[in-house]
């Protein structure tokens, strides 16, 4: 039975840098989410948890106060998150998108001339579409370096305390809602609008000028009601993670049936036409100061496409389903309005901010960085990077857990990016390695630090090789050898385990 509800929308600011962790890990490298999770504009509400009296239970357990995702862009021009099945031609920068999830037959898609065209994810972070026009945007973020000061020492930095946040940049505008029953009094909901409207801090770091956020009530803008229609395939996007009731054994599913959004049991998936990315939701809750069960969940963006063999009425909706949609999960559109078309085109890119009276200055390290990717690399330095990558590979092979393991050398491939090499102060990227890479404000760690090749007592330590490899060469080598590395390494592993 579908309930009866209203709905409060929501325009959130940003008036300080947000910093909103992916992971709840305090360790290595830093990401921070493009958007605002429901359960934060929950976590709002709940610190006045006491106050709702008999109303507590309704208000935050029974799932009658529903928080949506907070999305960049306003109410009337919402960005959504780009849904997997959105494919373009790789390695060709031209505008088209290809829809997997049209049910069209990719292996007819064809590029200019004539040739097949293989497909890679589009790589957007949020689409707006009309029509086959389309839209991108992404969530400009930013790294902020930071250090903890030694208690009672008059502002000295404490040692080995170097450390850095991913941060949402300041000035962005996301747009929110918030459904409640209509069972629930007015005050109720008057009290749940009073608390979320205003001036909030959220996420981590509060005390050192992050997390400053304005809330303000918003006009939906109301878009034409599209009538239902007869149909044989039905597509279903998720705009926010889903996590599905388990099974009739009590274990947790990651394949969705079409009676999971009320569709008719004779809908099934194609797989052939859907993307579906799953991961695992584990959450530690301050308030019994212990992990709650962990769950899995489908990830936003993945797309399902179900067939039937006979025409059913299909309304196109956005509904909530599964479990814990009062923390904002579970939000998935039905039958979207790019659903059947095979092919779309990129009209624009944007960043969705607060307009300001003055124009904000040039990003210096931004150019600098843009400046390094628009170098190419020499074939001589190819034929390097060929030779010491193997090299490196097999040396790290040889050394076992003692030498660094292929998920650090992707971290050497993102630090090259950022690093730049405009300056070339080795001191300063040797710091700038240390803190990204591993180790402390001092010292390289374990496997960085061993000298490589040891052919002789004056071989550098690999750390400081690859360093040099940087400055000699430039970040764009750099971050190309240690994609060799990192691959031949991973290779000489598999072979290693296979029968």
């Amino acid at each position: 039975m579908m309930r009866q509800e209203s709905t409060l929308f929501y325009h959130i600011e940003l008036l300080e840098p947000l910093v909103l962790s992916s992971a709840s890990s305090i360790t290595s490298d830093h990401r921070c989410l493009d958007f605002i999770p429901g359960r934060t504009l929950l976590g709002l509400v709940a610190r006045a948890y006491d106050t709702f009296g008999e109303h507590t239970w309704d208000v935050f357990h029974a799932g009658k106060v529903r928080f949506s995702d907070a999305l960049p862009g306003t109410h009337q021009r919402p960005y959504v998150p780009r849904p997997l099945t959105f494919q373009r031609a790789k390695g060709q920068r031209d505008k088209t998108i290809y829809n997997l999830a049209s049910g069209h037959d990719p292996t007819t898609w064809t590029d200019a001339s004539g040739a097949p065209v293989q497909l890679e994810a589009a790589g957007m972070g949020y689409v707006s579409v009309d029509g086959d026009a389309l839209l991108a945007h992404s969530v400009p973020r930013r790294t902020h370096v930071k250090t903890a000061i030694e208690a009672g020492a008059q502002n000295r930095v404490e040692q080995s305390a170097l450390f850095n946040y991913q941060a949402i940049e300041a000035g962005q505008r996301f747009y929110a809602s918030v459904e409640l029953d209509r069972s629930l009094d007015a005050e109720v909901a008057a009290r749940v609008d009073a608390l979320l409207t205003g001036t909030h801090r959220i996420g981590r770091s509060k005390a050192a000028q992050f997390g400053k956020i304005r809330v303000t009530r918003a006009d939906h803008a109301t878009t034409p009601e599209r009538p239902s229609e007869r149909t044989r395939h039905v597509v279903v996007a998720l705009r926010s993670e889903l996590a599905l009731e388990p099974d009739t054994h009590g274990a947790p599913r990651a394949t969705p049936t079409a009676a999971d959004f009320g569709l008719p049991d004779e809908f099934t998936l194609d797989a052939a036409a859907s993307v579906i990315r799953t991961r695992e939701l584990d959450r530690f809750n301050g308030h019994r100061r212990s992990f709650d069960a962990r769950v899995t969940v489908l990830t936003r963006g993945s797309t399902l496409r179900f067939t039937s063999a006979n025409a059913h009425d299909v309304s196109p909706r956005q509904v909530r389903v599964g479990r814990m949609i009062a923390e904002g999960l579970g939000h998935v559109e039905v039958q979207p309005s790019w659903a059947s078309i095979a092919q779309l085109q990129i009209k624009e890119s944007a960043r969705a901010s607060t307009p300001s009276a003055e124009a904000a200055p040039p990003d210096q390290d931004l150019f600098d960085w843009l400046v390094a990717r628009g170098q190419s690399i020499s074939d001589s330095t190819r034929v390097e990077i060929d030779a010491l990558s193997a090299a490196i590979a097999d040396w790290s092979h040889r050394r076992g857990r003692k030498a660094p393991q292929p998920t650090q050398w992707s971290r050497v491939r993102r630090w090259a990016r950022a690093a730049g090499f405009a300056s070339n102060d080795r001191a300063t990227l040797r710091r700038s390695f240390v803190q990204m890479v591993g180790g402390t404000t001092q010292t390289m760690s374990r496997g960085w630090e061993q000298p490589y090749k040891r052919s002789s007592s004056n071989d550098p330590m690999l750390g400081d090789r690859i360093i040099d490899f940087g400055i000699e060469h430039g970040g764009l080598a750099l971050s190309e050898l240690a994609h060799r590395v990192r691959a031949r390494l991973t290779q000489l592993r598999d072979a290693e385990v296979s029968p």
